[in-house]
């Protein structure tokens, strides 16, 4: 799941490159930067193609460090469009290259401090939501008892990598949308948060219901993915449903 997140943070990085150069195909970003030697009618270098892959050539490296790895790719960018292009293509593009740090993975240091916490709050609400509407149901940390069955609260279901992805797609939303409001932008950054929080709790609510009453198979098979494919697209639902509310409550 979290290498499904990672290639649809790639995918969409892509298509906001794309919208950019579609709706700047007309400004003049190759107008020669004397500052930083740009040069008119410089085009990036493409890696060329064989036999339907790129040839690449790798080296050995003495440290592999990916969080060091994925984060050396922004300002790399940056320093390529700056220096062929020029400073007037990198303010254009400022949102593209920001898009692309969503794929330098957190430290295991981090993934650790935040996971833990969010698995407890998660556990406590579902818990508490279900205990209200009479399922017989028992916590002991972050495992949920429910009738004859025990569900651990894994990492996956912390909902760490959905308010990940949730943040990059929000983020793109308010791009796309470019509200000039700056109360609008905060409430949307707000709302990030409680958003992705909930949709993952209720995912673990319907989990437990589904392994209640349909049995563990049923709670560990297909709909435990299909749960989380609905809640990654109802939070993103949430996202531009709130954006639309708030164009029409403020004025922007």
């Amino acid at each position: 799941a979290d290498q499904l997140e990672v290639v649809q943070i790639e995918l969409l990085a892509a298509e906001v490159v794309d919208h950019v150069e579609r709706r700047d195909r007309h400004a003049d970003l190759r107008r020669p930067d004397r500052r930083h030697g740009g040069h008119d009618g410089v085009r990036l270098p493409v890696v060329q193609q064989r036999g339907g892959g790129a040839q690449i050539k790798r080296r050995r490296r003495s440290q592999e460090v990916a969080v060091f790895e994925f984060a050396a790719i922004t300002p790399l960018l940056a320093g390529i469009v700056l220096s062929i292009l020029g400073c007037n293509a990198l303010r254009a593009l400022w949102f593209p290259l920001l898009f692309v740090t969503f794929l330098v993975p957190l430290p295991g240091v981090v993934l650790d401090a935040l996971t833990m916490p969010l698995k407890e709050h998660v556990s406590a609400a579902a818990e508490h939501i279900l205990y209200f509407v009479g399922y017989p149901v028992a916590r002991e940390g972050v495992v949920i008892s429910v009738g004859p069955y025990q569900l651990l609260v894994a990492d996956a279901c912390s909902g760490l990598q959905s308010l990940i992805t949730l943040s990059a797609l929000g983020l793109l939303v308010m791009y796309l949308m470019a509200r000039k409001s700056v109360l609008h932008n905060c409430i949307m950054l707000a709302s990030i948060v409680p958003i992705a929080f909930g949709a993952n709790l209720l995912r673990v609510v319907i989990l437990i219901l589904v392994t209640y009453h349909f049995g563990d198979a049923a709670g560990q098979g297909f709909l435990h993915y299909a749960a989380g494919i609905a809640m990654s697209m109802i939070s993103l639902a949430g996202v531009i449903g709130l954006d639309a509310i708030l164009a029409r409550g403020i004025r922007t």
